[in-house]
């Protein structure tokens, strides 16, 4: 019922590409002023290939143009701003507020999105003018002062390819925009229906109506948009008001149960709550309801107690189905899995081979066992598999064996029940499997555990049962197991301190990650990245990176790997004042460290470096070789003259020739 057609993004994309490049084009795909807001966006100069504003789209005079008037609104209308974006949050999207130079001057909504939209600069202060943001819902609903949707691809940026945009022009005592930003893949009828109605709202807040009116309204939205049954009572256990989950679960109409007593009624609720009657919450009680479906009868409740001047006035009561809350939980866990195959950056031979191995492995059930050296990626290996496979879905849960005492491996892996031990939580606690049941658990430094836990997860393994510690009741469970280790796994097992049984079960399909030092082809295209991703966030616009310095890489071994590459390059962002990374920014104790490596002494002599190909060309390793001693020596001639073992004439000549 919530289904609505968004329009076809291929044929906007088709469209769109014709436009921009003055050829013809299908009429009527996309609404004629959105082709002339994409032509006027290109004469702009605009890369329609974006994917993050530039500072200049911020309004440096926002925080002065915030009148009096909207500071008051905002304030008189505090409740129903916050109700609006309670609603949005659980909707997924986020409201941006505009004045007249359509400059961002409040928000809200989904936390999550507003900060993806802060990464690409949109934030206090972004312009949504076509000037700054290309074809966007804000400028042309300002224009057409009707509401506008730009679904998409009908946005010139393709940093908001992936949303929709639909604003609108509230003409008050001053004019202001609004723009409410849904993420396309979940948009439906749903989400248009709710931003019909906070767009209404708002014209009516900004025609100063009755608060408490608008405020009511958006409370009841979001009571009924909440997948929980919600029922509030007053002070004495008389049900007041109950949700439509309530009417649909136990089929009795609203006027049926209000003013009935909650004991009568749910006397498993009126149980469970009655610390709530002397104002003590109750979080998270489990609860069993007898006659409902087996998969509609077990919840979780909370209770909370409403209180006036001390007095107990009413009771919320949220039931959420325990099914639900397991779902959410298993969405969260699913946010550990961020990678994908699109994001392993290279173009080395081995690496290549590896990413197709584990593309393939993706399609499969079987378990994985990926070897190779600290920094090198398994994870994130790990979590590609993951997202490129059947269980995408589902939770992926990793966990460092190396990082748990012995004594607790077992309670990590598979829980315990409450009284299992000291300090065991009321309640007990799920492991790692149950809580990665139906998708992914990742074991890295698997090399790590215990002999006797390697038999009982074999035995998981092979049967697919476990239970938890201190528990007798088995438990099915359907995991796809990935565990990783740095160690020579086969010298584990031949040195007695890794089982060969459980060797073969996790050795079905093999990962051997390939070393930095093994894919140096691949260090330009790895650093770049790691300066588009980083730079960004220390709010440093950097343009590349210095082909000396790339040269000094070249000649590093890297013992941390990529990982290793991503902290050094972190760290020259750090210290770089320009847009450009230069020799000037290497840590000084890599330039230490540099010094002192056997690769860096090895090619002194010009006829030994001629016979090595990995090695750049010789002037170019003696003139970085030069400006690395010189910025170690902070320019002392004498010290960089006595380390190359030359005199301070010859230290002058060479300089002289560089600089020729």
């Amino acid at each position: 019922m919530h289904d609505i057609a968004v329009p076809d993004q291929k044929l906007i994309k088709i469209t769109k590409q014709a436009v921009l490049a003055r050829q013809s084009y299908k009429k009527k795909v996309v609404p004629d002023y959105v082709v002339k807001s994409w032509q006027v966006s290109q004469k702009g100069g605009l890369d329609p290939d974006c994917t993050m504003l530039t500072s200049g789209s911020i309004d440096p005079d926002t925080l002065n143009r915030i009148s009096d008037y909207k500071k008051y609104i905002r304030n008189r209308m505090d409740e129903y701003y916050n109700s609006k974006h309670d609603l949005l949050d659980q909707a997924g999207a986020a409201i941006f507020y505009l004045d007249h130079n359509l400059a961002v001057f409040s928000k809200g909504g989904n936390g999550e999105l507003l900060a993806v939209l802060k990464s690409k600069n949109i934030r206090f202060g972004t312009s949504f003018s076509e000037a700054f943001m290309g074809t966007n819902a804000a400028p042309l609903a300002y224009k057409r002062q009707k509401t506008v949707w730009i679904y998409g691809e009908e946005h010139y940026l393709s940093m908001l390819k992936d949303y929709v945009t639909v604003a609108l022009r509230i003409n008050a005592v001053e004019t202001y925009m609004c723009v409410i930003i849904f993420p396309l893949k979940n948009f439906n009828g749903l989400s248009r229906s709710m931003a019909k109605f906070m767009f209404e709202t708002e014209a009516a807040a900004a025609r100063e109506l009755p608060e408490n009116t608008i405020a009511n309204e958006l409370l009841r939205l979001v009571m009924e948009q909440n997948n929980a049954v919600v029922v509030m009572t007053d002070a004495t256990g008389n049900i007041v008001w109950v949700n439509n989950q309530y009417e649909n679960l136990f089929r009795k109409g609203f006027d049926a149960v209000v003013g009935t007593k909650l004991a009568a009624t749910l006397p498993e609720l009126d149980a469970a709550i009655q610390g709530c009657y002397s104002g003590r919450p109750v979080n998270m009680q489990e609860i069993y309801l007898p006659g409902l479906p087996s998969n509609q009868n077990h919840f979780f409740m909370t209770c909370v107690p409403v209180q006036q001047d001390g007095q107990l006035v009413g009771m919320g009561i949220s039931m959420t189905f325990a099914t639900v809350l397991k779902d959410q939980m298993s969405a969260v866990m699913k946010k550990g899995a961020f990678f994908t195959f699109d994001q392993l950056k290279g173009r080395n031979k081995k690496f290549l081979y590896m990413k197709d191995l584990a593309k393939q492995a993706a399609l499969s059930a079987s378990n994985v066992l990926i070897l190779g050296e600290t920094g090198t990626g398994k994870e994130l290996f790990a979590q590609a598999i993951h997202n490129g496979g059947k269980r995408k879905n589902k939770p992926f849960i990793p966990l460092n064996c190396a990082a748990i005492p012995r004594e607790l491996i077992g309670s990590e892996l598979f829980g315990y029940e409450e009284g299992a031990f000291t300090g065991a939580r009321r309640g007990g606690a799920p492991g790692k499997f149950e809580l990665a049941n139906g998708g992914t658990l990742f074991l890295d430094e698997i090399a790590e555990m215990p002999l006797d836990m390697q038999s009982v997860l074999l035995r998981v393994l092979e049967d697919k049962v476990f239970t938890r510690v201190g528990g007798n009741k088995p438990i099915d469970v359907d995991v796809r197991l990935i565990a990783a280790t740095n160690r020579d796994i086969w010298k584990e097992v031949n040195d007695g301190k890794f089982r060969l049984d459980l060797y073969f079960r996790l050795n079905v399909i093999k990962l051997e990650m390939v070393p930095l030092r093994e894919r140096m082809n691949d260090l330009e295209i790895l650093a770049n990245n790691f300066v588009n991703l980083i730079a960004p966030v220390f709010g440093k616009a950097i343009d590349g990176i210095a082909p000396e310095v790339f040269n000094l890489f070249a000649r590093y071994s890297w013992p941390g790997n990529v990982r290793e590459l991503r902290n050094v390059i972190e760290r020259c962002i750090n210290m770089c004042n320009t847009n450009l990374i230069t020799l000037a920014d290497i840590p000084h104790d890599m330039i230490n460290q540099l010094s002192s490596e056997k690769n860096f002494e090895l090619y002194e002599n010009p006829q030994v470096a001629q016979y090595n190909k990995n090695i750049p060309d010789y002037q170019d390793y003696a003139r970085d070789r030069l400006k690395l001693l010189m910025i170690k020596h902070n320019g002392n001639k004498s010290a960089v003259a006595a380390e190359l073992g030359i005199s301070r004439n010859t230290l002058y000549r060479r300089l002289q020739e560089l600089d020729g």
